[in-house]
Parts: C-alpha cells; structure tokens; sequence
C-alpha cells in the first residue's frame, strides 16, 4: 500500500498538484515503522521531488541523500542515479 500511495503521489505531483506532501510522508512513516526499505525508497524519491517542486533545495537535498544512503548499498543502481539527479537538482537550486 505504502507504494501505491507514492505513486499516486507522484503521479499527482507530475500533474501540478502540490498538495501530496502528507500522503508521501504518512506512506514514509509507515514504511520505517515495519521496516519497508524498498518501498521507503519510493517514497524518498517523491518527497525530494515534490520539495524541488516547492523550490526547497535543503528538504530535496536531505531526501536526496537519505535515498542515497538507503540504496546504495545494496547496489540499486538505477535508484542510486535518480538520488544523485535530485542532489545535483537541489544544489543547483542552493545556489
């Protein structure tokens, strides 16, 4: 469920609508209290995307590097790259 919810989040997000930031962070929440990394990271992955929607580099940057630390080393690769696109995104927005 937890991933559901942030992909329609996301989805939503992509569409305009801001206003997912507690669906994210419920589906977030949910997923460190029974320890659902893999779905965490989806969850991450929306939060830093929504935050550099909102123009708040230092909350993407954090969520950023939460999904970082999270999937990297279990060799996810390709959510590794996503984690890295939105760091670049939110220092770039820093500046």
């Amino acid at each position: 469920r937890p991933r559901i919810e942030a992909n329609l989040a996301i989805a939503r997000l992509r569409r305009g609508d801001l206003d997912v930031g507690a669906r994210l962070e419920g589906a977030a929440a949910y997923c460190r209290e029974n320890s659902e990394r893999h779905h965490l990271a989806r969850c991450l992955e929306g939060l830093a995307e929504l935050a550099l929607a909102r123009g708040d580099a230092a909350r993407a940057l954090a969520c950023a590097d939460e999904l970082l630390a999270l999937v990297e080393p279990v060799g996810a690769r390709e959510l590794a790259q996503r984690a890295r696109a939105a760091r670049d995104r939110a220092m770039r927005l820093a500046r």
